[in-house]
C-alpha cells in the first residue's frame, strides 16, 4: 500500500492544470523524494525497495484513474532466468474511435543500484552505500508519472500507456519484456523514454531518435522553441536505455535526457541536487509533444536510424580514460566529453569536460561506437594518443591508464 504520508501531501487534479504554476514541481517533487529515500535504499531488483517503488507507481497510477494494462498494474517478469522483476503499467483509452487502437508508450525505468558494490555498475565499487539514483531515474519515473496525471484531465485521440520498467540497469530488462508484448508493439505509434532529466543546465535537453520518423526534427525543434529549450538532437536510435528495446521492434523512438553529471551512479545522486524547475519546463514541453502526437490525423512514419544494437554494448573494456561521453551522439565530428572525472587519467592528461574527442593514437573517432571499438584493443601497460577539439583548437594529450 502506498504511504498515507505521501498521498496526503499529493496535489489534485484540475482541468486547468498546465495554468498552475508550479504544480507539476510540486508532485515531481514528492515522487522523487520518496523514490530516492533511505526507505527505498536504491531500487535494486528483486529487493524491498523495488517492491516498495512498484507499489507506489501503481498506487499512484490507481488513485488518478488509469487503467491497468491488460487486466493489472503490476507485471512480472525474470532476469537471467529466475531473479523476479517488476513493471508497472497503465492506459488512458484514446477518445477517437477510429483512432484509439494505436499507442503512445511513455516510460521510464524506475531501479537503481541499490547499495552499489562490485559489479553493480557503480563508479565507485569500493563504497557500500545506498546508491540513491534521484537523476537515474527518479526524475525520469516522476516526469512520467506526472504525465500520466495531466492527460486524465485532457484526453488524446490515440491511447496513451505509461511504463515504470525495472532491471534497467542490468540490461533493459522491463523495457525487452514489454516490447516482447507482440500485439502492444503492433498498436505503438511512438515510444517515449525518460532517463536522467533532473539536471536541466542552460535550458539545454538532448532528445535521442530524432531519426526514427519523418518530420521529427520539425516538429521537436518547434516545440523546443515555445518552451524555452534548446535541443541537441541525436537521428540515432539505438541507446543506452529503454527506448532501445521497442527501436529493436522497429518502432519510432524518443530518448529525453539532460545528460550526466559527476554524481552519476554514485551515492551522491540525491533529491536535493535535482533541478525541479528545469523538470517542470521538461514536463511541460513533453505534454506538448505527446498531445501533438497523440492528436495528429497522420501517425509516425518510421525509418531506420542506424542500427537496432550498439556494437559498445558487448564491448568489455581493460582501459577506461575516466569520461562519461555524451552518448545521445547530439555533437558532430566527434565525441564530446560531457564529464571529466577528477583524478581520473583523461582528467591528468588535461583533457576538459566538453573537449570534442577527434582520435585516439592516430584512429578518426566521430561517434560513441568508434570510440569503444578503439577503448576495446587498448592495453593498459601503454600510453594513449587522445587528439581533441577545444573552443576550435586541436590539442594532442597524453593519457597515461
Amino acid at each position: 500500500m502506498m504511504p498515507i504520508r505521501i498521498i496526503r501531501r499529493l496535489l489534485p487534479i484540475t482541468a486547468m492544470v498546465l495554468s498552475l504554476s508550479g504544480l507539476q514541481a510540486q508532485n515531481m517533487h514528492e515522487h522523487v523524494y520518496y523514490l530516492a529515500s533511505d526507505e527505498l535504499a536504491g531500487r535494486f531488483p528483486a529487493t524491498r525497495g523495488d517492491t516498495l517503488a512498484a507499489r507506489y507507481i501503481s498506487g499512484l497510477f490507481e488513485r488518478y484513474g488509469l487503467q491497468p494494462f491488460e487486466g493489472r498494474f503490476i507485471h512480472p517478469f525474470t532476469i537471467r532466468d529466475s531473479v523476479p522483476c517488476l513493471n508497472v503499467v497503465a492506459m488512458l483509452n484514446g477518445s477517437d474511435p477510429s483512432m484509439r487502437h494505436e499507442a503512445i508508450v511513455v516510460g521510464a525505468h524506475f531501479d537503481h543500484l541499490g547499495y552499489g558494490g562490485p559489479g553493480s555498475g557503480s563508479r565507485r565499487p569500493d563504497t557500500t552505500a545506498i546508491h540513491y539514483g534521484a537523476d537515474d531515474n527518479a526524475s525520469g519515473t516522476a516526469l512520467m508519472v506526472e504525465l500520466a496525471r495531466l492527460f486524465t484531465a485532457v484526453p488524446t485521440r490515440r491511447t496513451l500507456i505509461f511504463a515504470a520498467f525495472g532491471a534497467e540497469e542490468q540490461g533493459l530488462g522491463g523495457s525487452k519484456a514489454l516490447a516482447s508484448n507482440t500485439a502492444l508493439c503492433e498498436r505503438t505509434v511512438l515510444m517515449l523514454n525518460f532517463d536522467m532529466v533532473g539536471h536541466l543546465r542552460n535550458h539545454a535537453l538532448s532528445i535521442g531518435g530524432s531519426g526514427t520518423f519523418l518530420h521529427a526534427d520539425s516538429l521537436l525543434l518547434g516545440l523546443g522553441r515555445r518552451h524555452g529549450l534548446s535541443l541537441a538532437l541525436s537521428p540515432q536510435g539505438y541507446g543506452p536505455s529503454d527506448h532501445t528495446s521497442f527501436y529493436a521492434k522497429g518502432l519510432p523512438v524518443l530518448f529525453i535526457t539532460t545528460g550526466g553529471t559527476l554524481v552519476y551512479h554514485t551515492p551522491d545522486d540525491r533529491p536535493e541536487l535535482i533541478n525541479f524547475g528545469g523538470m517542470d519546463t521538461i514536463a511541460r514541453f513533453a505534454f506538448d509533444l505527446i498531445r501533438t502526437v497523440a492528436n495528429s490525423t497522420q501517425r509516425p512514419v518510421f525509418q531506420e536510424a542506424g542500427p537496432a544494437e550498439g556494437s559498445h554494448a558487448r564491448t568489455r573494456l581493460k582501459v577506461t580514460l575516466g569520461i562519461m561521453p555524451d552518448v545521445t551522439g547530439t555533437q558532430s565530428g566527434g565525441l564530446r566529453a560531457d564529464m571529466v572525472v577528477p583524478g581520473k587519467p583523461a582528467h591528468r592528461a588535461g583533457m576538459k569536460t566538453g573537449d570534442l574527442i577527434v582520435s585516439i593514437n592516430g584512429q578518426n573517432i566521430s561517434n560513441i561506437d568508434e570510440y569503444m571499438q578503439v577503448l576495446s584493443g587498448l592495453s593498459p601497460e601503454h600510453e594513449i594518443r587522445v587528439g581533441v577539439v577545444r573552443n576550435g583548437q586541436r590539442i594532442d594529450l597524453t593519457v597515461i591508464p
